[in-house]
């Protein structure tokens, strides 16, 4: 069925059809099973985190269940997909059931199950994929057991930083649609058919978000963050440049781990950082910062957001990168086009004059060249590659130019 619709509408319509089904299914179950969920109980230690008693919580059931069969119906049968698709089920579910409960599952509980999904992902990826990794320009094959590591590691930490960012309407479910859009946007190709998979989690996230802007009526709770830490970590695997995550969610990262980290140095080392600091950081801007909800949502977007556009930046190899490099030089060396960069910039506050003249072509011939200075101080410039400067006032260049 899938072909018979690619070659009717191609992949762009595969993706449109995929993106406005999955919209309007969770938009639908939403309203359906709003009154189902169970309720929010606050949390104490969280600012305004009372304002939550009583909305319904855990709607990441409802978005999570509709990704799943809407990916399934659009992308093509694989069995390393349906194995992703139950452990995503599987980290809601362990969000879901924390939600539901009375009493909070304990931290360690919830962190043995999320690192015994990612060592099953970890497996699963490197059966289907093998261990090559690409950074930057460079592609190298990494040790099976130090790779499944480095996937563990990437996979719980990713659940749990972006678990930890959810605690402001409208916050971790906008900055997940900007960072699955930035894999999307970067690697295209890449990701083949888990585009389609990143389009259809995004239509999703959207109609929750409906529900969640302030002031909410609906909480995604544990199920939804944990789910959505999980995709994120797999896309970030499957474009095949696992450290795009790194700027790819780099809100999420230090947002979520700072109040980890600090924990965790607390309680095992008792050494004692961020003392002044609150954690998750959208508790600080909101407590001490005085920053409003919508401030801070808004602001973490665009951080998110210009961070996007840095994997973006890549080159077909790295000639081209060199070339880049080389333009600020025009047809001189690096090191020549740095002196220069360092000798402009140090004259500017001279001469404006000065600064003109030196970024005209640089000519082949000799020349003096004699530029108006402020009173006391004169400048006198060789076009071929070298410069003299003689100041009679008390400022000098900290180098020579030649």
């Amino acid at each position: 069925m899938i072909e018979s619709l690619l070659s009717v509408v191609g992949q762009r319509g595969v993706d449109a059809l995929a993106f406005l089904l999955a919209f309007a299914l969770t938009a639908l179950m939403d309203s359906v099973f709003h009154d189902k969920l169970p309720h929010d109980h606050g949390r104490e230690f969280a600012v305004n985190g009372a304002l939550s008693k009583g909305k319904a919580r855990g709607s990441g059931l409802i978005f999570v269940l509709c990704i799943a069969l809407v990916s399934l119906a659009f992308l093509p049968f694989k069995v390393e997909y349906v194995i992703y698709t139950i452990l995503l089920i599987a980290s809601m579910l362990s969000g879901y059931f924390d939600d539901a409960a009375e009493t909070a599952w304990n931290e360690y509980k919830k962190g043995i199950i999320d690192f015994a999904i990612a060592i099953v992902a970890g497996v699963t990826y490197l059966n289907f994929n093998g261990c090559g990794v690409n950074f930057l320009q460079w592609s190298f094959t990494l040790p099976y057991a130090v790779y499944l590591l480095l996937i563990v590691i990437l996979i719980w930490t990713s659940i749990n930083v972006v678990n930890c960012t959810d605690g402001v309407d409208g916050l971790s479910a906008s900055v997940a649609v900007v960072t699955i859009g930035t894999y999307l946007l970067a690697y295209k190709t890449e990701l083949a058919e888990y585009g389609t998979a990143g389009v259809v989690f995004m239509g999703a996230l959207l109609a929750y978000l409906w529900s969640n802007a302030k002031p909410s009526s609906l909480l995604m709770g544990d199920a939804g963050s944990r789910a959505m830490g999980f995709f994120i970590a797999m896309l970030s695997l499957k474009c095949g440049h696992p450290f795009a995550f790194l700027l790819a969610a780099i809100v999420f990262i230090v947002d979520g781990s700072l109040g980890i980290l600090k924990i965790s140095l607390k309680r095992f080392l008792h050494i004692s950082i961020l003392k002044n600091t609150r954690t998750p950081l959208h508790d600080h801007a909101r407590k001490n910062k005085g920053w409003s909800d919508e401030q801070v949502v808004a602001r973490w977007l665009i951080m998110q957001c210009v961070a996007a556009h840095c994997p973006r930046l890549k080159y077909s190899n790295q000639k081209d990168a060199w070339s880049c490099l080389n333009m600020f030089s025009r047809q001189g060396s690096i090191q020549q086009c740095i002196k220069r960069l360092l000798f402009y910039s140090s004259i500017i506050r001279y001469s404006p004059a000065f600064f003109a003249a030196a970024c005209t072509t640089w000519p082949t011939s000799t020349e003096v060249v004699t530029v108006p200075t402020p009173p006391g101080t004169g400048v006198m410039a060789s076009t071929t590659g070298s410069a003299s400067l003689n100041f009679t006032s008390p400022h000098s260049l900290p180098f020579s130019f030649t």
